[in-house]
């Protein structure tokens, strides 16, 4: 008779499930996946927590609740965004969620890894872990940051292939399939069997070459990383064969480069007026990290930007005022902003309304 795991469920950042994966004896757990979407969002319940602030909080916070009743998790390990006013964690979110279960939050101050995100890592790890000493840590977090690029591999390969095969819908379940096969797997061979296993899927399942258009999709980070919460944007545009680019939220590394450079003038500016200059810092690393996504992005020989944010969100109300005020990028726009009372039809229109411009704007790249 085979054992009864625990089940823990780890923040849905595919690469962070992925890396922290390492860490953990599969003989003892079963990673539960987070799943975000509309469908298991209880209104009331978010209206009287978080008011009208927030969507993207909302939707994490019910995903977590959704895994502790049904999936019956008993340990969460999740993030704690310091930088911003309403992150994953506002508190304890046991005070949220009446039901008996543990949350080991790791405290994030950059939107990159650092020395101190590292330490937060291990403090939270050896809470949620107590048989995983330091010693071990060290030895594990190669492969950790292997599995973390792994993650990366199937996901980019994902985004490079469903724009391409006959089903999107079927593809992307394969894949979610694979990704609970990755974070879930015992080592790092067979962590790379999952990947080999979806390259031929893919490459069996593939029926062109090219994608007829490719877009960026930027605006609110957690909505592109852990997905549009209202529907699959992924698969809606792969049934018009669009392929979805990636770019990167990099501003803090790369703040020296000609994008980074430009960055920081374009949101000075808007800070400033005609009495005092304001310039941009890490106090608005949420927009200067945004403006950087779309300004990387623009380099990726796309042909249309789609900007998706939060209802009430100042970073993304900031950046968005400053892609409407300047044209930069002269290619087809839109801007959806949401909250969980959004309609997907009036969501739909706007879409098809966008498809529609970037057909009769722009050669598809078969023709070109």
């Amino acid at each position: 008779m085979s054992k009864l795991k625990k089940k823990i469920a780890i923040t849905p950042l595919f690469w962070l499930e992925a890396g922290i994966s390492a860490f953990i004896d599969k003989n003892e757990y079963e990673i539960i996946p987070i799943e975000i979407s509309q469908r298991i969002l209880n209104n009331d319940y978010a209206q009287t927590i978080f008011g009208d602030w927030c969507a993207p909080l909302k939707f994490v916070v019910a995903g977590y609740e959704r895994a502790i009743i049904k999936d019956k998790v008993t340990k969460i390990i999740g993030l704690n965004y310091n930088f911003c006013s309403f992150p994953f964690v506002l508190g304890n979110i046991n005070e949220w969620i009446e039901q008996d279960f543990e949350y080991f939050p790791i405290s994030i101050n950059k939107l990159y890894m650092t020395p101190s995100t590292f330490a937060s890592l291990y403090e939270q790890l050896r809470k949620a872990l107590p048989e995983l000493s330091m010693a071990k840590f060290v030895r594990l977090l190669p492969e950790a940051m292997k599995r973390a690029d792994h993650s990366n591999i199937l996901e980019r390969l994902y985004a490079k292939t469903i724009p391409l095969v006959e089903n999107p819908q079927s593809y992307s379940n394969i894949y979610k399939i694979k990704k609970g096969q990755l974070i879930n797997a015992v080592n790092i061979q067979e962590s790379q069997s999952v990947i080999d296993s979806f390259q031929k899927i893919s490459a069996d399942m593939k029926k062109s070459e090219e994608p007829e258009y490719r877009i960026l999709i930027s605006g609110d980070a957690e909505s592109i990383f852990i997905g549009f919460p209202l529907f699959d944007l992924d698969t809606f545009f792969a049934q018009h064969h669009i392929e979805i680019v990636h770019s990167s939220f990099g501003y803090q590394t790369n703040r020296d480069t000609t994008i980074g450079q430009k960055t920081t003038e374009i949101m000075t500016e808007r800070f400033s007026n005609k009495n005092s200059k304001t310039f941009a810092n890490d106090q608005h690393v949420l927009e200067l990290s945004t403006l950087y996504h779309v300004l990387e992005g623009i380099n990726k020989d796309i042909d249309g930007i789609v900007f998706v944010k939060p209802n009430m969100c100042s970073p993304c109300d900031n950046v968005s005022f400053v892609l409407k005020k300047h044209n930069y990028f002269e290619k087809p726009f839109v801007e959806l902003s949401y909250d969980e009372h959004s309609g997907v039809n009036g969501i739909l229109t706007r879409l098809e309304a966008f498809l529609n411009i970037l057909k009769e704007t722009t050669p598809s790249n078969i023709a070109k």
